[in-house]
């Protein structure tokens, strides 16, 4: 089934996780223009539970669209690395002590 595509990107919902999504098998890929989450399906996903979840989560319709596996992996790991980077700055951050009188070039 062909769906009709926006060019909304989708962001991870809150409560949504990494692991969640790799041990369903699942991503979510794109909001279609009819407003519905279109969801990356493994052909070995645990369905129909996680779409349920998804479809909470986003407060929208979903649509399952079968994706190979490997694709479902690297659709999740691109959606979540952002999440992972952030985490790894604000730890660097946090980390890193300034003397209010010390000038770094």
């Amino acid at each position: 089934m062909s769906v009709p595509r926006t060019d909304d990107a989708v962001a991870l919902a809150n409560g949504v996780s990494r692991e969640y999504l790799l041990y369903h098998r699942v991503c979510p890929r794109i909001i279609a223009a009819d407003g519905t989450l279109v969801v990356a399906t493994a052909p070995d996903a645990l369905l129909p539970d996680a779409l349920d979840d998804l479809s909470v989560a986003y407060r929208r319709r979903v649509t399952a669209e079968e994706t190979p596996r490997h694709e479902v992996e690297r659709l999740i790991a691109r959606l979540t690395s952002g999440i992972e980077t952030a985490v790894a700055l604000t730890h660097a951050i946090e980390d890193v002590q300034v003397h209010p009188n010390s000038r770094t070039f």
